[in-house]
């Protein structure tokens, strides 16, 4: 039994609506992760704010992609992982780029390379990134703003893989062209 069986707007508190309309009229429809977060207002409000404050960051949209879909594939949010598999193509970043994100292996803009690298270490050591990596981020041209940015999108992916966890989104017809999951994923390294 799923632990949410709705997805729909319609049986949110009335405090979640007007986000919710505001997200439709920027999108064209509501994601199925706003939707099951719209149950607590707190939460979308949260998210939202959060959301705006990485748009706002030092990290070029591109960048923020690589922080987004690193630290989502790593907390193996297979919602995430699909939905920033499109937007970072969106953003402009290749397809080999992002496979190889989504294979959690090295790609080949150093750039980009120390960013991945970097956002690994955050998620995975809890910020306690070895000098090494934060030499390589620093020497990819990131100052220390970029480097606390980077745990503003860590933060705010951090929230959503859980609460994809916790609620079982599942993912929205947008999105199907670069579906992720971790049983493929498995199921790949076995044969």
């Amino acid at each position: 039994m799923k632990r949410f069986e709705s997805f729909k707007t319609d049986d949110v508190p009335n405090e979640s609506k007007s986000m919710l309309d505001s997200i439709e009229s920027k999108y064209g429809f509501v994601p199925n992760l706003v939707a099951g977060i719209a149950r607590s207002p707190e939460l979308l409000k949260s998210y939202l704010e959060l959301s705006k404050n990485f748009e706002n960051s030092s990290l070029k949209p591109d960048e923020q992609q690589i922080v987004l879909l690193t630290t989502s594939r790593l907390n193996e949010c297979e919602y995430c992982t699909s939905v920033h598999s499109m937007t970072a193509e969106n953003a402009g970043i290749e397809w080999e780029t992002v496979e190889k994100i989504r294979n959690r292996e090295k790609v080949s803009d150093e750039r980009y390379e120390a960013l991945r690298t970097f956002t690994e270490r955050v998620v995975k050591d809890n910020g306690h990134v070895p000098h090494d990596v934060h030499t390589q981020f620093k020497n990819a041209g990131f100052d220390e703003k970029s480097a606390l940015d980077v745990m503003v999108g860590v933060t705010l992916k951090t929230l959503t893989n859980s609460a994809n966890h916790l609620i079982e989104t599942p993912l929205d017809e947008q999105f199907q062209k670069r579906a992720w999951s971790t049983e493929s994923k498995k199921q790949t390294a076995t044969a």
